[in-house]
């Protein structure tokens, strides 16, 4: 187990138990240390500079209570930021309503589409889309998607 998987499920439950969702977590080689990048957002959206500082200083010490780090660790928690990719359905579910450009696969390669995002279903998104009305867009074929701000 590399130690991104090792940490993950101590940080998905700190960034909960504080109120918020884990949006990302990436964890990267830089020589002697190691760095530790959380973007944590609200369910509603939104998280201020001080739920950050107060969230970083929860997960310094949940990682130092359980010793998982074997080297020195900096650690850096932030908003995803507004005009951020989105990639789950948990992303997609926000933005319902909102008006998006989305990437998806197609046989001939990667095509994109803009409209407004009608529902999250199941097993794909429905967009209303400039050019073709109502389309359904599998999850499977997606690749990414972001608000058109």
């Amino acid at each position: 187990m590399n130690l991104k998987e090792r940490i993950e499920q101590p940080v998905a439950e700190v960034v909960e138990k504080e109120g918020f969702e884990l949006v990302e977590l990436a964890v990267l080689d830089r020589g002697h240390k190691t760095l530790v990048r959380v973007f944590a957002d609200r369910p509603a959206g939104g998280i201020s500079v001080e739920e950050c500082a107060r969230l970083s200083r929860r997960l310094s010490d949940r990682f130092d209570l359980e010793n998982l780090f074997e080297r020195n660790y900096v650690l850096e928690v932030s908003s995803p930021g507004l005009d951020r990719f989105l990639t789950s359905r948990r992303d997609f579910l926000r933005k319902v309503g909102r008006n998006l450009r989305i990437w998806f696969r197609k046989e001939e390669g990667t095509e994109e589409a803009a409209g407004r995002l009608l529902a999250v279903l199941e097993d794909g998104l429905l967009v209303q889309t400039d050019r073709n009305g109502e389309q359904k867009f599998p999850f499977d074929a997606l690749v990414k998607g972001k608000e058109i701000l």
